[in-house]
């Protein structure tokens, strides 16, 4: 908070914490108590744990029932926004296959949702095919950009952005390599930030922005460089 954010992004990690209060109810109350000193609030979840176990994989009931208790649990901590990263294991690599995605996340959230929530996916697809499948489907989920990402896929990320527009509803600030190369400190990759930003600007964006960047050695020192350059 003294830095200058606004909300925290949890980690619905792959490797399950049993300290993290999305994991262990029991530790909800004592986190919730040390937030509540603040005036940070709990705006999004990242699911990265869907990118080793994947909501389609074989019809595997358990998992889809870790999304249900993850919106459950977001609800109690007075989370607004899950964000499902379709990455490694769930890598959605054609049309079809996130159309498929779509249908079972459609029958799953359904009857789920409250007015006031929303899912959002983060794709490596392209921005025609993300808009031919939300189209089709008519889901009430949205777009997570990823800046580093996008430009690690080989995406103009002004051009996806200005295409994308009023579906995405969060941005995900990181620097990467070209060619699937690393998460880097943010104005040592090849992000065109510049690029990206305006992109944003012409979009009229007022979303979110969470700062997914390299730790670095003396992560605090880290978070007060990356939010400065943000900003």
């Amino acid at each position: 908070e003294s830095i200058g954010f606004d909300f925290i992004e949890l980690l619905f990690d792959i490797n399950q914490n049993e300290h993290n209060p999305l994991v262990n109810i029991n530790c909800m109350s004592d986190y919730m108590i040390e937030m509540s000193k603040t005036q940070l609030s709990n705006y999004s979840i990242c699911a990265d744990y869907f990118t080793k176990h994947p909501l389609i994989s074989h019809n595997n009931k358990s998992i889809k029932n870790k999304l249900v208790d993850l919106i459950y649990k977001s609800k109690k901590v007075n989370a607004s926004l899950i964000i499902i990263p379709l990455l490694n294991n769930s890598n959605c690599s054609n049309y079809d296959e996130f159309d498929n995605f779509l249908k079972m996340l459609k029958r799953l959230i359904n009857i789920r949702m409250k007015s006031n929530f929303k899912i959002c996916l983060e794709v490596s697809l392209d921005a025609k095919t993300i808009l031919k499948a939300l189209n089709v489907n008519q889901i009430n989920v949205s777009i997570c950009y990823d800046l580093g990402n996008a430009t690690a896929f080989g995406f103009d990320i002004f051009e996806e952005i200005i295409l994308l527009k009023d579906r995405i509803s969060h941005i995900h600030v990181k620097d990467r390599k070209k060619s699937g190369g690393p998460n880097v400190p943010l104005g040592t990759g090849d992000v065109d930030f510049s690029s990206g930003f305006k992109a944003l600007k012409k979009i009229n964006y007022s979303g979110s922005f969470t700062l997914e960047t390299a730790l670095g050695s003396k992560p605090v020192e880290s978070a007060k460089k990356n939010y400065l350059f943000t900003k």
